[in-house]
C-alpha cells in the first residue's frame, strides 16, 4: 500500500516554481528545492520525478496560473486595438509592481536555455 502524502502537491509545486523562477534551472540545486518546498528529497523524487521533470511541471504550473488566465482575460470581448493596449499596459504594470524584478518565468527560461 503506497504511503499517503503528508503535503499538498499543488502547494509544493508552487514553491518549486518560485524557486526555479527566482534562480533559474541550473542555479537551483536539489538542496534548495528541499529547503524551499519543505519536503524531503525522496518525496520530491517519488512525487515529481527528477529535477528536470519537476522543472517542466513548474513551467506547466506557471502556464496554468499566469499565462492562461491572462490570455482568457485578453480574449474577453475586446477589439484588437484594446487587446494590444492591454498587453502592453499589463506588462508595464507587472514590471513596475514586481519588487523582486523576477520577470516572466517562460522568458527567463528561454534566455537561460539560449545561454547554456
Amino acid at each position: 500500500m503506497p504511503w499517503e502524502k503528508q503535503f499538498d502537491i499543488e502547494e509544493t509545486l508552487d514553491k518549486a516554481m518560485r524557486a526555479f523562477w527566482a534562480k533559474g534551472y541550473e542555479a537551483t540545486s536539489l538542496e534548495t528545492l528541499v529547503a524551499d518546498m519543505g519536503i524531503k528529497r525522496g518525496s520530491i523524487y517519488a512525487t515529481y520525478g527528477d529535477k528536470r521533470s519537476l522543472f517542466i511541471e513548474s513551467l506547466r504550473r506557471y502556464e496554468e496560473k499566469y499565462r492562461k488566465e491572462f490570455l482568457r482575460a485578453l480574449a474577453r470581448n475586446r477589439s484588437p486595438r484594446e487587446a494590444i493596449s492591454l498587453v502592453f499596459n499589463e506588462a508595464v504594470d507587472a514590471a513596475l509592481s514586481d519588487d523582486s524584478r523576477s520577470g516572466c518565468f517562460l522568458v527567463n527560461t528561454a534566455l537561460e536555455a539560449r545561454v547554456a
